[in-house]
């Protein structure tokens, strides 16, 4: 048993003594909160240029979902709109063009809506 009590008195030798009337330590609050807040700003610099990314490209993405859905909606409507015309015209033709070998200008036998009866303007 002399060892034993011989080690508990080596051990708490070593253990700074605690003064009666002292109060435990208490670590600043004002520390705390100064570090959580330099946390929180260089997590918000590291992770900007990410989320603007992100965002930006949301929005873009949601404008050019827009724009199609509105190009396709007036393309459909130009596109009837050119096909009645060319239905229109060929509704007026008599009769078709014939172009002579070697020739750049074709001739046509019949007339259109307008009176011409060649392809020639003279």
């Amino acid at each position: 048993m002399t060892t034993h009590t011989s080690l508990w008195k080596r051990v708490r030798r070593r253990t700074p003594p605690r003064h009666p009337f002292r109060a435990p330590r208490e670590r600043p609050v004002a520390l705390g909160v100064a570090v959580a807040v330099l946390v929180q700003v260089g997590l918000t610099f590291m992770l900007y240029p990410a989320a603007a990314s992100w965002v930006y490209q949301y929005n873009q993405s949601n404008v050019v979902r827009d724009q199609t859905r509105e190009s396709e909606a007036t393309a459909q409507a130009r596109r009837e709109e050119i096909l009645a015309a060319a239905h229109e015209y060929n509704s007026r033709l008599q009769s078709g063009a014939l172009l002579a070998e070697g020739r750049n200008l074709a001739e046509g036998t019949g007339t259109s809506g307008g009176g011409s009866t060649t392809g020639r303007s003279s």
